[in-house]
């Protein structure tokens, strides 16, 4: 659940979300700077314009010379995105040998690969929604709960299981702040019309949904 901060040898700013990895060398050499990402971080990258930085996911690589950008990558879910708060950065496949082309990315723009259909599309980003993860908050849109609580898993390190696949239709709006007890996000989840929990240790048991 814990939330890292690191500065690169190049003086690149990092910021990792809960459950995230970022490999990256000691010292970077040759002609591009090159970082490995599963999860969820924050880039603001030193400029370097006879060096790019990569940032290489599952299927996606993000090429940079200088801007701020963020990138989601858990290997659970089915998109990898990548939203661009300043600069200009191209998002394209990792292997050379997909027939499918990069995209570039103005400032307020954000690019969706998605896994399973293997498509790449970019829209147009809602910059607060991207980054609140930074000020520990997380922004529920219409937000459905099997979306919602692999989030909530990664932030409490608790596993949920379902007791009724009905509570898969529930949604919410708001916003819960990762500062909170986890008992208080899920009893506000329950008064909002959601599903009952029942905390036993790291698990988490999903019970019927309260009655309307």
């Amino acid at each position: 659940g814990a939330e890292y901060r690191l500065i690169l040898s190049d003086g690149t700013k990092v910021r990792l979300n809960s459950e995230t990895e970022l490999s990256y060398p000691v010292n970077f050499s040759g002609i591009e700077r090159k970082v490995v990402l599963k999860g969820e971080a924050y880039f603001e990258v030193h400029p370097d314009p006879h060096k790019p930085f990569i940032v290489e996911t599952e299927d996606i690589s993000t090429t940079v010379l200088g801007t701020s950008f963020n990138i989601k990558a858990y290997p659970e879910e089915k998109t990898i995105t990548t939203t661009l708060i300043s600069g200009r950065v191209s998002v394209g496949p990792a292997k050379s040998d997909t027939a499918l082309h990069s995209v570039i990315l103005e400032p307020g723009m954000q690019s969706e690969w998605d896994k399973r259909n293997r498509n790449l599309k970019t829209v147009r980003a809602n910059i607060s929604h991207a980054i609140s993860w930074i000020e520990g908050i997380y922004i529920l849109n219409g937000t459905d709960i099997k979306t919602l609580l692999p989030v909530l898993s990664r932030w409490y390190g608790v596993k949920f299981v379902y007791e009724n696949e009905t509570v898969s239709q529930n949604t919410f709006y708001g916003s819960i702040c990762k500062h909170e007890s986890l008992k208080s996000v899920l009893k506000a989840l329950t008064i909002a019309g959601g599903p009952e929990f029942r905390i036993e240790k790291d698990i988490v048991r999903i019970e019927i949904p309260l009655s309307y």
